[in-house]
């Protein structure tokens, strides 16, 4: 998955775009604060596990740990398809959270899988 740099730069770059759209007004911290959420749980002493999980903050697909697996469009259709009630910073905190999942989801694919796949020896 990205690192943290990697999905600020991410939503600074998406950032003017989306602004530039005008579909809605935007809160660019709390697009920024979203982009990086899914991230942000809790460690464990050992910081080999977090709270809430990553099965959580991702949208695994259930009884998955596989971190290619991440339901975007399960988060999307949650909290942004009837966006309408959000509040602003709302709405932008759940944009920038549905980015990062969308970053996560082509990183694995894109990246992490080929990857592993060919230097599986």
């Amino acid at each position: 998955m990205g690192t943290w740099i990697c999905h600020l730069r991410v939503a600074e770059r998406l950032l003017p775009r989306l602004v530039e759209e005008e579909v809605r007004p935007l809160d660019e911290v709390a697009f920024a604060f979203g982009s990086l959420a899914p991230d942000s749980g809790r460690p464990n002493e050992g910081w080999d596990a977090f709270d809430p999980p990553k099965s959580v903050t991702h949208f695994l697909t259930p009884d998955s740990s596989e971190e290619d697996k991440i339901e975007d469009t399960r988060f999307y259709e949650g909290y942004l398809q009837e966006s309408d009630e959000l509040t602003t910073a709302d709405y932008a905190f759940a944009l920038g959270y549905f980015f990062h999942l969308l970053c996560d989801n082509l990183w694995s694919r894109k990246v992490w899988r080929p990857t592993a796949t060919a230097l599986a020896d």
